[in-house]
């Protein structure tokens, strides 16, 4: 898509022919003129430094910021995201660090739930303003853009919320705790469209507060890789994959959110308590 509009061209109307399955682009233009930096590279290249860099700078990110985060850097959330070269590792470090909020509107689904989840109105602020300008900026390229990528959204047959899946009223649980800014994020990641892929779902990571919830929530994200089912057509396995996502990735957090009200006994008292706090 950088690429694309470096040579003046219209990513939407381009892109089908360059992909291998018979999709649409999915991603409004705003993720290619964030990827700009990087369109003189070669393709390979570029995913290389796109993966490197976004993933270097999340383990920086939870280093500095919260270092009892680190067994997320083992669960199947953030290497999916790696394999796939996708973008969440670095929307979840502008939750940690606001400065890089604008990113959110790389992938407006997960840019909403990372409003919801802000700490601060000035979290809040920052996310919406830098976004707002690269909108500007993206419009000035191609004033039509949002036409061409709603009508892609229309298209799509796997953008369904989590919490429509068997089981996923139980996201709602989150909004007891509405007050916890990790609350309203894990709520949220269940309310918008997702693909059903677990990459999505790293940001649920930081509804951790210890070393062992973190390792817990990690160590859950393998569960069903012990049985991978695939199904006949997109849609299908899509909803299958959403299926897995939503009761060992997303719920789990949804959990980890409610543990800080329960009565500290024994397990629960460990899992809260063990490892470094927040």
């Amino acid at each position: 898509m950088a690429r694309e509009i470096l040579n003046g061209q219209n990513p939407y109307e381009t892109d089908r022919t360059l992909r291998l399955f018979p999709t649409s682009i999915y991603y409004p233009l705003t993720a290619g003129v964030v990827m700009l930096p990087l369109a003189l590279l070669d393709l390979v290249p570029m995913r290389l430094a796109f993966v490197a860099g976004t993933a270097a700078l999340f383990g920086y990110a939870i280093g500095r910021s919260r270092p009892y985060l680190w067994p997320t850097l083992i669960g199947m959330p953030f290497f999916i995201a790696l394999g796939s070269a996708q973008w969440t590792p670095l929307l979840t470090t502008a939750i940690l660090w606001p400065a890089l909020g604008w990113v959110a509107v790389v992938k407006p689904n997960l840019g909403v739930a990372m409003l919801a989840g802000a700490r601060t109105r000035r979290d809040a602020l920052l996310l919406v303003s830098g976004g707002l300008g690269i909108i500007v900026v993206s419009l000035a390229l191609n004033p039509g853009w949002p036409g061409d990528w709603l009508t892609a959204l229309r298209d799509s047959v796997h953008f369904h919320p989590l919490i429509f899946r068997p089981g996923g009223f139980l996201v709602l649980l989150a909004a007891l705790r509405w007050r916890d800014p990790d609350a309203r994020l894990v709520l949220a990641l269940g309310l918008v469209p997702v693909t059903g892929l677990m990459y999505d779902m790293l940001p649920a990571c930081l509804a951790c507060r210890t070393r062992a919830q973190a390792a817990v929530l990690a160590l859950i994200s393998y569960i069903p890789w012990a049985k991978i089912t695939s199904a006949s057509n997109l849609a299908d396995q899509m909803w299958k994959n959403g299926e897995t996502t939503l009761w060992f990735a997303l719920l789990p957090a949804v959990g980890i959110v409610l543990l800080r009200s329960l009565p500290d006994v024994r397990f629960l008292a460990w899992l809260k308590h063990s490892g470094i706090k927040e």
